[in-house]
């Protein structure tokens, strides 16, 4: 039957392999006649590939031969081989619309010869700065799955690039997501044309944990390192060799798989790689680890340019530049982003951990030995040294056996840190008896009222002394400090309530409580406190003489005193007049020079002194002030942007009560910009809510805030076309390039926010490098209102201020650097071997002709085609006499070393080389050295 199999596999591979390269060959022929072309040895290399076909099927059939001559094993190998690669390269076509959304980009599929997942990843390399010469600063993302672990990657690095080599630095920051291992890697890189060299150094950021794979083991990351090397074939680009070499160090290292355990192991790793086209990579690796440890893997990844033309990244001839220094630019770190991990056996008789005991006073908590059931447990003792711990009515069930329960006891400020539960443990393991202690942390938490208590006022609230004129304070719920919000503490016992009020208690004040103070208490199912027959406990607060502010307290069982509220006794029903002024207001923390910038966070401090009427700048009695307001003077801006004044307390307390220094506080703040921000303090000089009595005060100066800076694009237009487009300096691009006297620009938020008002924007220019025409490099037209018109060649940065009637400042800014101004011949089409010549400029600057390289080139994003596409369409070439619009070609000097002419011939509509005879002479002139 085996025979069989492998006679119908054999003659599968025998027509796949014979037919294929024909196919391959058709397809390329047919690609000549694409416009997706953009080098001319493209053209060369499929016009020779016809005649080579005979050759091609003989090799092929020669090649059959060998696999139908194979023992049936073999023969199997090579098809797994086969299909493996064709499963894996399906798998990672499928991504690539998805990956298109982000920079360099890697997919891996890996399947090994027994058609399992063993490695699949995810990594991008974003550029954060890159001046397209010599710097570029770069993260790097990482997501992959290996052996059931979910492993991210974070990096940031930059690469230097100085003759004819890149030297590169990076950090990562590895994360084990499933069982949360952290690791540091610090790595280094050479690279040059056809080679990579990186080494890359790994340290533990995170300790012994309990493993996730081994059930008596302890995991960590161990530390290592590794080195890698990359090989290309400058005659045959699409081959190349991997070299590495990793160590790690520890006592059970899983370097080679999970299953094997090593002591400081290392582990040698020989690959092959091809790239058909630069979009897909096939590669096959083969690891050879200590102790005869072998495996091998196919894999299959998928490499994504952002920015570069999908039609490009399919082109086998653009394989070559991917293997030069200006071709991998962008291509990933090298390094082992798995984390590789360290074990340690855990000892058997090792203790069950046990949580910090905690609660509120007087509750009674089980707790149970730390002993796993394994354990032979000779005894166990329960105690508390502590002397405190009883005297406060706290006490332990049982001093012995395998469980106890403790009750807690009362909160004490003298005690807020706790006691200690000393456990001692005598238990035999391995035939040994041993004995061992915890200590167990016991916390006690203070009770604290849950939410607001309801106060009733009296009909008439005055100091009669009477009931009936006092204010009634409902049951309290009670919780404790830290608890989920809103949860109360059922059935507790809570040994001493008591209610205090500033000013005290007693005949010098005439306040009293009339019901009841200083007793104990217990709380019911729904946390409200009771009595001990179970019925509420309200209470009511009287007073024989008045009091314009009296503030409420309870205390619980030790606890601190907690503000319950705030009333007030008026004289024969009549609201008391509060005698006070303003004495100042000030801004404490102002700058003229240097105005807050308006981001949300940053915040202008005011405090105002209030002093007694009539006593020559005394300090205001600390009474709470009621309906106090501060306020602004820019209503007009959405108080989501620019909110009023906000009272506080620099200490936490009443903020609306005076400190000791008779001082009231207030913050200011902004997220837009604002100028000239005047706040005034109001303070009513009655508590009544219908008083028309008011005082208020400025504040000594008005404070501004500072727009924040926001990135704005470019939006760009032709004055006499409908072409527009937008631009933006994102990953540090610094569009157009390329200038021309019809093109204009203005200022935008976003792609889709619209024009900026013309009544409302107002433009400017800093940062400026533009020999001979300094500021004169753009003009913004009428009152610096737009549009902008760009007059030389230079770089810049050109603001926007958004003043809106509101008040609102708005600040938007944009960097530019145009580089070519472009100017036209007058002479009509010309063909490659005529004189070709740039006409002359004014001010003698001389002009250039376009390379074939900035009229369009995939790698150069500041190319002629990459910034305008077809120029025709900008108004550059429509204007002259005889011009087709179906023939948009121009000249260009050649700097493709296998095409002998000076110049080529560009076609805009096409964006091809030499398929057209004749051009337009199309030339700039630069101002930049």
């Amino acid at each position: 039957m085996s025979s069989y199999a492998s006679r119908i596999i054999s003659f599968f591979l025998f027509f796949y392999t014979l037919f294929t390269p024909s196919t391959t060959i058709n397809a390329s022929a047919e690609d000549n006649i694409k416009p997706e072309k953009l080098y001319t040895h493209l053209k060369k290399t499929n016009d020779t590939s016809e005649p080579d076909i005979p050759h091609v099927i003989g090799s092929n059939i020669q090649r059959v031969s060998h696999i139908l001559s194979s023992s049936p094993s073999e023969l199997v190998e090579q098809a797994t081989s086969y299909a493996l690669g064709k499963f894996n390269s399906a798998l990672s076509s499928e991504t690539q619309k998805w990956l298109s959304q982000f920079g360099t980009a890697r997919i891996n599929f890996g399947l090994d010869r027994k058609w399992t997942l063993k490695n699949n990843s995810l990594d991008i390399l974003l550029p954060l700065y890159d001046n397209k010469a010599d710097w570029l600063l770069f993260s790097q993302l990482g997501y992959r799955n290996k052996e059931s672990r979910n492993t991210i990657n974070l990096g940031l690095g930059g690469r230097y690039f100085y003759h004819n080599w890149m030297y590169g630095l990076n950090t990562f920051y590895d994360h084990d997501l499933t069982g949360k291992n952290q690791r540091l890697g610090l790595g280094g890189e050479i690279w040059g044309d056809y080679i990579k060299l990186s080494a890359n150094a790994y340290y533990r950021l995170s300790d012994w944990q309990k493993s996730r794979n081994f059930q008596d083991y302890h995991e960590r990351p161990a530390t290592g390192y590794d080195i890698n090397g990359e090989f290309f074939l400058p005659v045959y680009p699409n081959l190349g060799i991997k070299l590495a070499y990793e160590q790690y160090f520890g006592d059970n290292v899983t370097l080679f798989n999970r299953d094997t355990k090593q002591k400081n192991p290392n582990l040698a790793k020989l690959g092959v790689t091809y790239t058909p086209i630069p979009l897909f990579t096939m590669s096959v690796d083969y690891k050879q680890g200590e102790s005869g440890h072998t495996e091998t893997q196919f894999l299959a990844n998928l490499n994504y340019k952002f920015g570069v033309p999908l039609s490009t990244q399919l082109l086998p001839t653009n394989v070559a530049s991917m293997r030069q220094l200006t071709g991998s630019r962008y291509d990933l770190v090298e390094r082992n982003n798995n984390i590789i991990l360290d074990h340690q056996k855990i000892e058997k008789e090792e203790l069950i951990a046990i949580e910090p005991i905690i609660g509120y006073s007087h509750q009674e908590i089980t707790v149970n030995a730390p002993v796993p059931p394994h354990v032979e447990i000779k005894k166990i003792n329960w105690v508390i040294t502590d002397e405190a711990f009883k005297k406060n009515k706290g006490k332990i069930s049982s001093d012995s056996g395998k469980s106890t329960v403790i009750t807690l006891p009362s909160y004490q400020e003298t005690h807020k840190d706790g006691y200690t539960l000393d456990i001692s443990i005598k238990f035999i393991t391995g035939g040994q008896e041993k004995t061992k202690s915890i200590h167990i942390p016991v916390k006690v938490l203070p009770f604290m009222v849950d939410g607001e208590v309801k106060i009733t006022p009296p009909a008439s609230p005055e100091p009669t002394g009477k009931k009936e004129n006092g204010y009634t304070f409902n049951a309290p719920i009670i919780t404790y400090e830290g608890s989920p919000s809103g949860k109360f503490v059922k059935n507790a016992v809570i040994e001493n309530v008591s209610w205090i009020t500033e000013p005290a208690l007693g005949n010098e004040s005439g306040l009293k409580f009339e019901l009841w103070n200083h007793k104990s208490a217990r709380t019911n199912e729904k946390g409200e406190l009771t009595d001990e027959k179970g019925q509420l406990m309200p209470n009511v607060l009287t007073s024989t003489k008045p009091h314009e502010n009296v503030v409420v307290y309870i205390q619980l069982d030790g606890a601190p005193k907690q503000e319950i509220g705030s009333v007030t006794f008026g004289k024969n029903g009549h609201q008391v007049k509060i005698n006070f002024d303003i004495s100042s207001v000030e801004v404490t923390n102002l700058n003229k020079d240097k105005p807050l910038l308006g981001d949300g966070q940053r915040e202008y401090y005011y405090k105002a002194l209030i002093v007694e009427k009539d006593k020559k700048g005394k300090h205001s009695t600390r009474q709470t002030l009621k309906n106090v307001q501060w306020t602004h003077d820019h209503g007009g801006i959405d108080e989501k942007k620019l909110p009023q004044p906000e009272p506080y307390s620099p200490t936490g307390g009443d903020k609306f009560k005076p400190d000791e220094n008779g001082y009231l506080y207030a913050k200011l703040k902004s997220s837009v910009g604002v100028k000239d921000v005047k706040v005034t303090l109001t303070i009513p000089r009655s508590s009544s809510d219908d008083t028309k009595d008011f005082v208020s005060k400025n504040a000594d100066k008005n404070v501004d805030f500072t727009p924040i800076t926001q990135n704005a694009v470019l939006y760009v237009y032709n004055t006499y076309t409908d072409k527009h487009k937008y631009f933006d300096n994102r990953g540090g691009k610094r569009h157009p390039h390329n200038i021309f006297d019809t093109l204009r620009g203005e200022l935008r938020a976003s792609t889709s926010s619209g024009a900026f008002n013309q009544n409302e924007v107002t433009y400017g220019i800093t940062d400026v490098n533009a020999p001979i025409y300094g500021d004169g490099m753009l003009s913004f037209g009428a009152g610096n209102r737009g549009p902008i018109q760009f007059q030389s060649t230079g770089s810049a940065t050109i603001t926007a201020t958004i003043n809106k009637p509101s008040g609102e400042i708005q600040f938007y800014e944009y960097k530019m650097f145009a580089t070519k101004l472009i100017i036209d011949s007058d002479d009509g089409y010309k063909d490659v071997t005529e004189n070709i010549t740039c006409r002359a400029t004014p001010g003698n600057i001389e002009p250039h002709l376009f390379l074939d390289k900035e009229a369009s080139d995939f790698y150069n994003i500041y190319s002629l085609h990459s910034e305008f596409g077809n120029l025709y369409n900008w108004g550059i070439l429509g204007h002259k006499p005889g011009m087709d619009k179906n023939k948009a070609t121009i000249v260009v000097e050649n700097t493709n070393p296998a095409i002998r002419d000076k110049y080529r011939i560009y076609d805009f509509k096409n964006n091809t080389f030499d398929e057209e005879s004749k051009g337009i002479v199309l030339c700039y002139t630069t101002t930049i050295k």
